[in-house]
């Protein structure tokens, strides 16, 4: 028997469960504590496991699941996140960044404010912590403790930039988990725990990912890939290149009008509004306006599909290299394809992956999949012990059990990297090359280790540059745009004495986050080696902690 409070705003909520004649409380107050956020490119939302065990997305203030992840600089102390500040973007596009999640990890300034840079960390935090108000006004709770999703595709910089982002936003970050891992262990708990194989598209605003799992008493990773600059935004792009078009066609205008910032905001949002209506519809009209030039153009979804072809070619060549991997791996077949994130709502990607695949799609609950399956993952990685107390008096103060369908407790996670991480070296010939330890799509966490040599006698320190790329080779050439594979690299001060060729033996460690660490050791006199890595694009310790002082009167609306 359950007697639960229905007043989900209540800080203290008990929830008592009688089994085998004991009574078990459990302080709500706790669970509430515990989100799931999905930090998207073009939307983000977030969510939370209630009473019974189910994860629940919270709406924003306007009442919808998603809010818009558009940030608006009304001033250096007022910072407006969501649909106003994109509404907003059409009168005041230089005031406002939008897109920040293809930028995260990368570069350390996407705006600057009277002066000041600001990183896409920062930008992110603001999204982050918009989202976070909108479950406090809900809950009546503060969000502490949180799992923020990524795409599968992300590699070391990006993860790390995005834990940095929910840090500035003042959160524990319990973990950052891959978003179709996420939208799996949401759809996982649907399946009454039966075993089976998935391939995960997931298309959202801005990213792709594709991945293979296995899902049942747990859930397994086999191999994921995708591309982070290919998403809803880019079939946007192709309407405001048509619209474009057809206005000088039929005004004679021969400037490029999308030079001009309140009219390409103006055909952004028009271009997203009529993909959305050619999802429901066959032909939509759109207003194009610039410089008190009026024209009226005619949409229809046959030539949007002729538009972006190009584009859903690139989402079926990425989803056959990663089918092709998995084959490699054992998995010949899948027993479902499963389509999250909002842009797999277009019918061309449903009609393209069923003709493809000769299986018919499920679209799983495209905008919240993720964060629901966030949620659970947070309630996972604060180690909740589901069980009933040992003993008949004993009362325990932990969470709900969270189940899935058929009773069993939550799967175990294992996840993989999407990158390939090695350090550059010299071969026998004396030639640079980048040798790897750890392989694209090795299971998370992994060490892996490698033993080198110095270059001469008595080197007093080795600079050691990290890249991270995609090959599956052990060693590879080093490549012409080698400086782009870069993300970090350390200076490790060797011993003295050291004759030429002295091993040292170098450890990559990647984390169940998918951050990467190193270690060293000088196996001639057994000693343990400085490796601190450097990244190129993430913050440092110093920089997070001038942002979050500043930050102390900047407020978020």
């Amino acid at each position: 028997m359950c007697i639960i409070s229905k007043n989900r705003r209540h800080k203290a909520l008990i929830l008592v469960l009688k089994q085998h004649n004991r009574i078990r409380e459990v302080n709500m107050s706790e669970l509430l504590k515990l989100f799931g956020i999905d930090l998207g490119t073009t939307y983000s939302c977030i969510a939370y496991v209630d009473e019974t065990g189910r994860p629940v997305i919270v709406n924003n203030s306007e009442g919808t699941p998603t809010t818009p992840s558009v940030v608006y600089f009304e001033s250096a102390q007022n910072i407006v996140v969501g649909e106003v500040a994109k509404d907003i973007a059409e009168i005041e596009p230089q005031k406002t960044v939008q897109f920040v999640k293809r930028q995260i990890g990368k570069i350390q300034e996407v705006y600057n404010l009277e002066g000041r840079p600001i990183s896409p960390e920062e930008i992110s935090s603001y999204i982050l912590k918009k989202v976070a108000q909108n479950a406090e006004m809900e809950l009546g709770s503060p969000v502490t403790d949180v799992v923020i999703t990524c795409p599968a595709y992300f590699g070391d910089a990006e993860k790390n930039s995005t834990i940095q982002a929910g840090i500035l936003a003042g959160f524990n970050v319990l973990a950052i988990i891959n978003e179709p891992t996420a939208a799996a262990l949401s759809y996982g708990a649907t399946l009454g725990g039966a075993e089976k194989v998935l391939l995960v598209l997931d298309l959202g605003g801005g990213t792709f990912d594709v991945t293979v799992l296995k899902v049942g008493k747990s859930i397994d990773t086999i191999c994921t890939g995708g591309d982070y600059y290919l998403g809803g935004k880019n079939w946007d792009d192709s309407i405001i290149q048509y619209l474009t078009d057809e206005f000088s066609n039929q005004t004679g205008c021969t400037d490029d009008i999308t030079e001009n910032l309140e009219t390409l905001q103006s055909l952004r949002g028009s271009a997203e509004k009529a993909k959305i209506q050619l999802s429901r519809k066959e032909t939509t009209t759109v207003t194009v306006q610039h410089d008190g030039t009026r024209a009226r153009v005619e949409l229809s979804r046959e030539k949007f599909n002729a538009l972006t072809a190009n584009l859903l070619n690139q989402v079926i060549s990425l989803t056959d290299d990663v089918i092709k991997q998995a084959k490699e791996k054992g998995i010949s077949k899948f027993d479902e394809v499963i389509l999250v994130g909002g842009s797999c709502r277009m019918p061309q990607v449903m009609e393209a992956v069923k003709e493809k695949y000769g299986m018919e799609p499920k679209l799983q609950d495209p905008d919240a999949a993720v964060a629901k399956g966030a949620a659970l993952y947070a309630v996972m990685k604060k180690k909740v012990d589901p069980t009933p107390p040992t003993t008949g008096d004993e009362q325990m103060q932990s969470l709900p059990p969270i189940r899935y369908g058929n009773g069993d407790q939550l799967p175990t996670i294992t996840d993989v990297t999407s990158k390939t991480f090695g350090v550059e070296a010299l071969d026998k010939q004396k030639k640079p090359i980048i040798s790897n330890l750890i392989m694209r799509d090795s299971s998370i966490p992994i060490d892996a280790s490698r033993t080198y040599g110095t270059e001469d006698p008595n080197q007093a320190s080795a600079s050691i540059k990290i890249y991270e790329h995609s090959s599956y080779e052990t060693e590879i050439d080093l490549p012409k745009d080698a400086e782009s594979l870069v993300i970090g690299q350390t200076e490790l001060s060797l011993p003295p004495n050291l004759p030429e060729g002295a091993p040292i033996k170098i450890t990559f460690k990647l984390n169940e986050n998918g951050i990467l660490e190193i270690f060293a050791l000088d196996l001639t006199g057994n000693r343990s080696v400085t490796a601190t890595i450097e990244r190129k694009s993430s913050l440092s310790k110093a920089q997070l902690d001038e942002i979050k002082e500043r930050n102390k009167g900047i407020k978020v609306i």
